[in-house]
């Protein structure tokens, strides 16, 4: 999903296209890392003023119809990227800070359980979340 444009995603998701949501997508597209509703609304255009409630409705909306992942810190602050495509059920693992709530993200696959130990069992997500110290706390 990351290289498909904005309004592309909102019609394949039958929702109606926004230029609120459109910018959501895209500032969450062009992120490397999770953002917090906060760091979102940071980075949203500045020629607009931005409802929080209305970026909190899109962000719920897209995480509903499954093309968004949330991760919650330590610090019960959760960080919001949209998933590489619809059936990304691992993506990729994080990192969280347990001093200061950072989140980074680590590209390489985890290896999973084998198929035997997990057949009655119908996964919807996969999230590994590896807690520590970052370099700038320690």
């Amino acid at each position: 999903m990351f290289k498909i444009h904005p309004k592309d995603i909102l019609q394949e998701l039958g929702l109606k296209v926004t230029r609120s949501r459109e910018a959501v997508i895209s500032v969450l597209q062009n992120s490397s890392n999770p953002l917090t509703h906060t760091e979102l609304m940071e980075k949203l255009p500045k020629n607009k003023s931005w409802d929080r409630v209305t970026v909190y409705r899109i962000l719920s909306e897209l995480e509903e119809k499954k093309v968004l992942r949330s991760v919650s810190s330590n610090e019960r602050i959760t960080y919001f990227e949209l998933k590489d495509s619809e059936s990304d059920l691992h993506g990729h693992s994080h990192l969280v800070c347990e001093s200061c709530g950072a989140i980074k993200c680590i590209e390489e696959n985890i290896p999973l359980p084998h198929e035997k130990k997990i057949e009655q069992f119908r996964i919807s997500a996969i999230d590994i979340i590896f807690r520590g110290i970052c370099k700038f706390c320690q």
